[in-house]
């Protein structure tokens, strides 16, 4: 955030005491919970500061939150004779937002991006499921002159034997927020017993669910928020997306203000310049 021509003295390194009041969501006291105090809250902390920062500097604002989706998963795999535990990350893979010069990357933003994700087929081998869907959701990318990264989709089956899940999420009612005029990231969604008469969703937490052979969780994790006008986006980058298959022609068209050719898969110049001087009036 300091501008580079800020010369490297102690004061760059030197540790900010933060005083705050006890018993808020900063400084809980006993027997608050505080699973989430570093991913979350902390997430939250640091959107609160870049969008109090954004009025100032907005061309070094960026996304700081992940928006999480924990679940947990324990149950007996009967194929090794075994308890097993696990986190379940691919609901929760998708969190970058663009920032100025960068669209949203493939996973997590800056600050928590040190984790290695495992395979779905390694996560088969490993535990009693089967993965339907694993994979980023189209025209779902927060629209921005630099977007955001899409919105990621997951469906995971239960097999031979019953487990249970523990699941809580942010994200539903607050999505990831978009900086210098680009828009939010999508909401998330999570569903267990996913295409039944059970089916139940999620809106903050659920606590030991049953997930027999055949039950499966539907999952959609928001992306990140975009940053500055999306009328303002390089049109070659818009046409990359629908390529891509990030988004469609009809999102190219509403959102960024680009026409495409259909046929040719093409820019018509002519028509985006136009529509963006509408908008611009």
């Amino acid at each position: 955030m300091l501008p580079e021509a800020t010369p490297i003295t102690s004061g760059v390194f030197r540790a900010v005491t933060i005083t705050a009041p006890e018993g808020t969501v900063v400084n809980p006291l006993p027997p608050a919970p505080c699973m989430f105090s570093t991913v979350v809250i902390g997430g939250d902390v640091g959107t609160a500061t870049m969008q109090a920062l954004e009025q100032a500097i907005p061309n070094k604002v960026g996304s700081v939150s992940l928006n999480y989706c924990l679940c947990t998963t324990y149950g007996h795999d009967s194929r090794y004779g075994e308890m097993f535990v696990t986190i379940e990350y691919g609901n929760t893979l998708v969190a970058a937002g663009g920032t100025q010069g960068q669209d949203g990357w493939g996973g997590w933003p800056a600050p928590m991006c040190g984790l290695i994700y495992s395979t779905v087929e390694m996560s088969e081998i490993q535990f009693p499921f089967f993965y339907h869907q694993y994979e980023y959701v189209g025209d779902t990318a927060a629209p921005g002159e630099w977007r955001g990264v899409p919105g990621f989709a997951m469906k995971r089956e239960s097999v031979r034997d019953t487990s249970m899940i523990n699941v809580a999420l942010t994200g539903v009612r607050h999505s990831s927020p978009g900086f210098a005029g680009g828009k939010n990231g999508a909401s998330s969604r999570y569903v267990l017993n996913w295409g039944t008469e059970h089916e139940e969703e999620v809106l903050e937490s659920a606590a030991n669910r049953p997930s027999p052979p055949g039950s499966i969780i539907a999952t959609f994790k928001g992306g990140g928020g975009g940053w500055g006008n999306p009328f303002a986006r390089d049109p070659q980058k818009v046409l990359n997306d629908v390529l891509d298959e990030f988004i469609t022609l009809d999102s190219a068209e509403r959102d960024y203000g680009v026409v495409i050719q259909p046929d040719s898969m093409t820019i018509d110049t002519d028509e985006t310049l136009r529509r963006r001087a509408l908008a611009a009036k």
